[in-house]
């Protein structure tokens, strides 16, 4: 074996010179139907991909300490290895994270997957923020109320409003996404939501998630909330219990919020409430109840 045309290897990955006597590796070529190589990141063209900068470490492409075969994203820093639905793609490289799939359908071709897509046949939808909370409260968020860790997931402490807002600013086209326990409800109006257009310090934005309150109706809703007046101005009847897991999303389209449920039971309310005096702040809200959170996920367009 030898190579032609080029002085070491410096040489070899800059300039990208022939290899002599070396057999394709597997999955250099994907016709083949050959297994990918570490190296191999579908989408890369050659001058782009990392195996080209002269710089990294063969061994640890993405270079976040982690070889590369047993990085769970190769050509992605991620050096927790954060991995929420165990499939063999990291969080950080998932095209849809909380939803396990070796080989998920991307049918628009956006990057991320069918299962996690809003618009699954209509290119443009990006993952913008995925926190699977395994190191706890995540650095940079703003909170309200009492937040701990528990195992892999965070929870609430069940006393009053507790609010969590990430650092991604709302956007005129996105949904936001998240799985949660309810451990515990105490008295009076109680509610575990995702919230958009929120600012904590006024306690003001939409939210979208079950409750129960104490007015017209009191008995439990799935309901999209202006927290501005404190109004359910869509909801549906549904259920909110202790030791009931819940996925649910908020879309917004402009002006018009769409509810979604679907665990414990499918439900689904829409509205376009007012936005008038609206901040920008995206995140969780829990009112009066104990909630655990697996994670969230947020898909811009």
């Amino acid at each position: 074996m030898h190579w032609e045309g080029c002085v070491g290897v410096v040489l070899i990955l800059a300039a990208g010179c022939a290899r002599v006597g070396f057999a394709p590796w597997p999955g250099d070529n994907p016709a083949s139907g050959d297994a990918a190589s570490p190296f191999h990141d579908a989408g890369s063209s050659d001058a782009t991909h990392p195996l080209y900068d002269v710089f990294a470490d063969p061994f640890d492409i993405d270079n976040d300490g982690v070889p590369n075969a047993l990085d769970n994203c190769p050509t992605v820093p991620n050096t927790d290895q954060g991995n929420e639905d165990g499939d063999r793609f990291g969080d950080a490289c998932d095209p849809c994270p909380p939803i396990a799939d070796d080989a998920p359908s991307d049918s628009d071709q956006d990057g991320v997957a069918d299962a996690c897509d809003p618009h699954p046949a209509v290119p443009g939808d990006l993952i913008v923020l995925f926190e699977g909370f395994h190191g706890g409260l995540p650095g940079g968020w703003a909170t309200t109320g009492t937040w701990a860790q528990a195992g892999d997931d965070i929870e609430t402490s069940g006393s009053g409003i507790e609010t969590l807002i990430t650092p991604i600013p709302t956007a005129v086209n996105q949904t936001i996404s998240a799985r949660f326990t309810v451990i515990s409800t105490g008295g009076g109006i109680k509610a575990a939501a995702v919230a958009d257009s929120f600012d904590p310090t006024t306690d003001v934005g939409i939210t979208c998630g079950p409750g129960q309150g104490t007015g017209t109706p009191s008995t439990p809703t799935l309901a999209i909330v202006d927290l501005a007046t404190m109004t359910q101005v869509a909801y549906t009847d549904y259920v909110f219990t202790a030791g009931t897991e819940y996925m649910l999303s908020l879309e917004r389209a402009d002006t018009t919020y769409t509810c979604t449920a679907t665990q414990p039971s499918a439900a689904t309310v829409t509205d376009s409430p007012s936005r008038s005096g609206l901040s920008t702040g995206v995140g969780i809200r829990t009112r009066n109840a104990s909630v655990r959170f697996q994670w969230l996920l947020i898909v811009q367009n």
